[in-house]
């Protein structure tokens, strides 16, 4: 017999489906690296385009993807089996799918947080869910974006690091190698697991360490297969990163930069902090005049002038990308288009509660959680705040300001889930108190 809550779940889920069906994100030019293989271009900078698209008359070999990531295989398969059935794929559709696994994994985890099961509870988990619903989060949804990869297993994770059982590690490390290989900004997610578990459960710790290496050797490998893009990102990291940085706070630049390209990306947009930028004639000739080979340049700044990353958080020119209200490079260009009010009220919500505070209170909470260690909720905690923090840090050494707005979505995220855990906390330890007699 199908328990109560699975049919109210199974109705909610149907409600923001239905309701989130005109809410996504636009294309940026970025979808190439995931569709190419099956899918012809799609409209770039504009939210007008159909959500259903045709399969190319032949999909191109999926080993010879320039851009090693595990969305993109997962993606690729997925458009692989639909057609037998179809000539195209709606991502309308897609997303479905993909939003019924998100709330099942967030009702999963309200669970296991919270320790409340019963149909009753149902309500407590509608309400508690309701951040974790913005356009902010269901958008991406509704996109190719490799960012897609961590709505569901970041949740899923936080599921297994509640467990606390001795072998939901080895899951624990297939879903964080899944989280690394998506996107090269995500490649060291695997140590910082190996070293959450080191932390909370030494338990199997051998076994963690060497499933950790395996892991991280998967991950660094899709960034080297992957060099179409850390090419730019290697120039953006430095001219329109650290050297932007340093001048931006009075330090003096390095001899050999050329000034006249700081601050200039790679298709000559100029960085400003009215506009986030403006064009310029420029073009690409700073990129091509200073092809960036490695990132040692960029972190040999931070080496010599440690001070720069802890003047980061405080960054004037940062703090308009520090929302959920995503934009591309320029302010004019947001990255959500939703046609619900209720879900970009969501986003616009807490955007107002803690679009300043996010990355204080995600240090915070890591600092809590290394205090509590003993608490069952210390080991999920940890790790998110920790991989939230993080995601702010490499967000910026590895493409400085660029699209700093969209680079961030995973340390929103991540704070978005903390916030969620600790409600559900909260929730069980006043149920505890006052009402489980």
């Amino acid at each position: 017999m199908i328990k109560p809550y699975y049919i109210l779940l199974f109705v909610f889920i149907t409600f923001v489906c239905a309701a989130s069906l005109n809410t996504y994100t636009i294309n940026t030019s970025d979808y190439f690296r995931s569709i190419y293989l099956f899918l012809n271009d799609i409209p770039s900078f504009t939210s007008n385009f159909d959500l259903s698209f045709k399969f190319k008359g032949h999909f191109k070999n999926i080993f010879n993807v320039d851009y090693k990531s595990s969305y993109t295989f997962i993606l690729y398969f997925y458009a692989l089996f639909i057609s037998f059935f179809t000539n195209s794929l709606d991502l309308t559709l897609l997303s479905s799918i993909l939003k019924a696994l998100y709330i099942s994994a967030l009702f999963c985890l309200f669970i296991k947080a919270s320790s409340m099961v019963r149909a009753k509870y149902f309500p407590l988990f509608v309400i508690v869910a309701i951040p974790m619903l913005s356009s902010s989060i269901l958008s991406f949804f509704s996109s190719f974006y490799q960012e897609q990869i961590i709505l569901l297993a970041l949740p899923a994770l936080s599921c297994l690091l509640l467990a606390r059982e001795r072998l939901t590690y080895k899951h624990a490390f297939i879903l964080v190698t899944i989280i690394a290989c998506a996107k090269s900004q995500f490649f060291y997610a695997p140590l910082l697991l190996l070293f959450s578990y080191f932390i909370y459960d030494r338990r199997e710790i051998r076994g963690k360490i060497l499933t950790s290496l395996l892991c991280m050797l998967i991950s660094i490998g899709c960034v080297l297969l992957s060099k179409s893009t850390t090419d730019i990102n290697k120039y953006h990291a430095s001219y329109f990163g650290v050297y932007l940085l340093m001048q931006n706070n009075g330090y003096s630049l390095p001899d050999e930069v050329d000034h006249r390209c700081v601050g200039i990306d790679a298709w000559g947009n100029k960085y400003d902090v009215e506009k986030g930028a403006i064009s310029t004639k420029i073009g690409d000739s700073c990129r091509k005049e200073h092809a960036i080979t490695g990132f040692s340049n960029v972190l040999s700044q931070y080496l010599l002038h440690p001070s720069l990353l802890v003047k980061l958080p405080f960054d004037k020119s940062l703090q308009f990308q520090m929302k959920e209200d995503y934009i591309h490079v320029f302010k004019g260009i947001k990255l959500i288009s939703s046609k619900n009010a209720v879900v970009s009220e969501i986003t616009d919500i807490k955007d107002r509660l803690y679009s300043e505070i996010r990355l204080p209170l995600l240090i915070a909470i890591m600092i809590l959680a290394l205090i509590a260690r003993k608490n069952i909720n210390s080991l999920s905690l940890f790790f998110l705040s920790a991989f939230g923090v993080s995601q702010f840090y490499i967000s910026f050494i590895g493409e400085g300001y660029r699209d700093f707005s969209k680079h961030i979505m995973p340390m929103n995220f991540s704070f978005d889930l903390c916030v969620y855990i600790g409600f559900c906390i909260i929730i069980k330890n006043i149920h505890s108190k006052y009402f489980d007699k």
